[in-house]
């Protein structure tokens, strides 16, 4: 097990870390959903959150990826410069290069709104536009606290500091939420703008705190060569690791055209997808990276394979049912998280039937999660490049071609078939290079019974009133998460006993 220097830094195992991420996300995810109740209640699919939304883009795109690449490829390299005692001088110095870069892209968003606004929301305009060129200039902010919180939190993870890094990414609702309601009454939807930045922040200043004794008090400095060799590995990274993100600035630029409320009910839904991955996947997918990085430096392919086959089958376990469930019970799930104040049956109309379009990624995105983080603890990021930028072009053709007849529903699906595409290519890409058996046996009875409880509640029982078709899907969606995942139930219960 890997420790500090001074020994006074707790670490705990992938299994332990893996249950304090899932708790501290689960009660982070309740209070998301107490934000996206609160952002549906004051902003309904109103054209300022549309603006808002838009205005993300940027930062989300160029930020968010640049921080993430780094972020990512840090935690071997760093378990590795750990080694020869090195890991401190790396810490300090990609910080400092990186936040340089993130104060830069910063500066212009501030400057020149405009120029991003006719990218992301081509067809934006007149006060619409004008009112994403003022909410973009609050997120200028963002790119450096978002890159601080991302990099902060890999290097706790690398230090398998799962608890603290957990803690720190808790802390964000905390202050977010309070910033909604408190800056609400004058910035209306750009309320929701500045709230991300205190959110964020929040994440990144816990971090900070709790890592002192690796990067001390201050975490900057210039020095060693690794950072070249960072730069080299993360540039490939920028775009493999960040499909999902990209597609999903791309499906807003395509909205943008559609209706008004078509961006905010793509971002509602895609926020309830993610809201359901982070509670069920993110513990495991945060602490496999450290896991799978050991093995890697290792040399140690077996292990990653068992390793990850393990997890693929606790996955689909857990996640098929999750996946039929939320598309039977789109329309209920989306009223009882947002239908109130300015959110509307019209709103929750639009908001259902995008979220039955993106359901399939539920599944799909964790499980590429997972074999990215193969790639990630190998080195292997321009193969991994490779494989996912055509991904990004499909994307971008699929939404062209599906949004004229199925409107945002089309936009929606191109994304969750492009994410099945790209599991599909990464297992034959490992499988070409000897990494085979990934999936087992016991997978396939939860993937079909699964499919089964979607073609009868749709198609057979599509009949019956609205309130006794819910019911009984409920009913025998708690049977089959309950029969499926009793191992992974009972394995967190008794982890939490022990705690």
């Amino acid at each position: 097990m890997l420790k500090t220097n001074d020994g006074r830094i707790s670490s705990q195992d992938i299994i332990s870390g893996t249950v304090w991420i899932t708790l501290f996300v689960a009660g982070s995810k309740v209070l998301g959903f107490v934000r996206q109740m609160l952002a549906g209640m004051l902003f309904g699919t109103s054209r300022g959150y549309d603006a808002v939304i838009v205005a993300l883009g940027p930062t989300d795109i160029v930020a968010g990826i640049i921080a993430g690449a780094f972020a990512s490829i840090a935690v071997p390299i760093y378990i590795e410069e750990k080694r020869h005692n090195h890991h401190i001088e790396y810490a300090r110095s990609l910080l400092t290069f990186t936040s340089i870069f993130l104060v830069l892209f910063g500066i212009t968003l501030a400057i020149f709104p405009s120029f991003y606004i006719h990218i992301f929301a081509p067809t934006f305009e007149g006060e619409e536009f004008r009112m994403a060129e003022n909410y973009l200039r609050i997120y200028s902010l963002l790119p450096l606290l978002n890159g601080w919180s991302n990099l902060f939190g890999s290097f706790l993870r690398a230090e398998r500091m799962f608890f603290q890094y957990s803690v720190a990414q808790f802390s964000a609702n905390l202050f977010l939420i309070p910033a909604m309601l408190v800056f609400y009454p004058f910035l209306k939807e750009g309320s929701y703008a500045l709230s991300l930045e205190f959110g964020t922040g929040a994440i990144g200043l816990t971090a900070y705190l709790y890592g002192r004794k690796i990067w001390g008090k201050i975490p900057f400095g210039f020095g060693r060569g690794e950072i070249k060799h960072t730069f080299y590995l993360a540039i490939p990274l920028l775009l493999s690791s960040s499909v999902a993100t990209i597609n999903s600035v791309v499906d807003r630029a395509f909205a943008s055209g559609l209706e008004v409320g078509s961006i905010s009910s793509l971002n509602y839904s895609f926020t309830i997808v993610g809201m359901i991955n982070g509670i069920i996947t993110s513990g495991i997918l945060t602490t496999s990276l450290t896991s799978l990085s050991e093995n890697a430096v290792n040399f140690n392919g077996k292990a990653i394979v068992s390793q990850t086959r393990t997890i693929f089958e606790s996955m689909i376990k857990i996640l098929a049912p999750i996946t039929a469930f939320t598309i039977v019970c789109a329309d209920l799930i989306v009223k009882i998280i947002y239908q109130r104040g300015a959110f509307t049956a019209e709103s929750t109309l639009m908001t259902a039937s995008t979220l039955v379009a993106y359901s399939p990624m539920i599944i799909t995105v964790p499980l590429t999660g997972i074999l990215g983080n193969i790639y990630i603890s190998k080195k292997q990021t321009l193969r991994l490049t490779l494989i996912s930028v055509p991904m990004i072009f499909l994307n971008a053709y699929l939404d062209w071609i599906l949004m004229i007849p199925l409107k945002q529903e089309g936009i929606a699906a191109s994304s969750s078939i492009v994410s099945f595409l790209l599991l599909f290519l990464m297992i034959y890409d490992l499988g070409i290079s000897g990494m085979r058996g990934f999936f087992s046996i016991k997978t396939i009875l939860p993937i079909m019974t699964s499919i089964i409880y979607v073609i009868i509640f749709l198609f057979m029982l599509s009949k019956l009133n609205t309130l006794s078709r819910d019911l009984i899907a409920i009913s025998v969606f708690l049977t089959l998460f309950t029969f499926f995942g009793r191992n992974e139930i009972r394995m967190v219960v008794k982890r939490f006993i022990k705690k």
